[in-house]
């Protein structure tokens, strides 16, 4: 496949949240979570602006959609970025340490959201973390070790 083509699967297949967010700053909350369904392109501009609203209101973040995503507290930032990962409803969320910057009672937040969405949509969610708490409360844990694969 072409990197293109490579892409192209990425954004509409897989949603990805990371420990840093990684919001524009100088976009709205609204504007970061259509991002992904905008560079796809296959909907109409009102269409995706309905869905990243649906994103944010399933993630309680409506309230929030006009506002920079710099002003926002580290939870709601977090969950913004969920939101722009749900955006084109993805096939597999993949999270790299998605709590890793965030209090407990924030990583709690977004490991519920999780749980909620794997339940409520059969979305099917990776997340790589050295929290063993975390860890511990999914469904399937496996452990890597220098790069073996130490318990599966």
């Amino acid at each position: 496949m072409s990197k293109n083509d490579q892409a192209e699967i990425r954004n509409e297949k897989i949603g990805f949240v990371f420990q840093f967010h990684y919001l524009l700053p100088e976009f709205t909350v609204l504007e970061n979570v259509s991002l992904p369904a905008m560079k796809l392109g296959k909907k109409s501009i009102e269409e995706i602006h309905e869905d990243a609203m649906s994103r944010l209101k399933l993630l309680g973040m409506e309230d929030q959609a006009l506002k920079k995503a710099n002003k926002l507290s580290g939870g709601q930032q977090q969950r913004a970025a969920i939101a722009r990962a749900l955006i084109n409803m993805p096939k597999i969320i993949f999270g790299d340490e998605p709590t890793g910057n965030l209090d407990s009672k924030n990583s709690h937040n977004v490991f519920d959201i999780f749980k909620d969405l794997k339940k409520e949509f059969n979305q099917t969610i990776c997340i790589v973390t050295h929290d063993m708490h975390l860890a511990d409360q999914t469904d399937r844990t496996i452990t890597l070790s220098d790069g073996e694969l130490v318990k599966s």
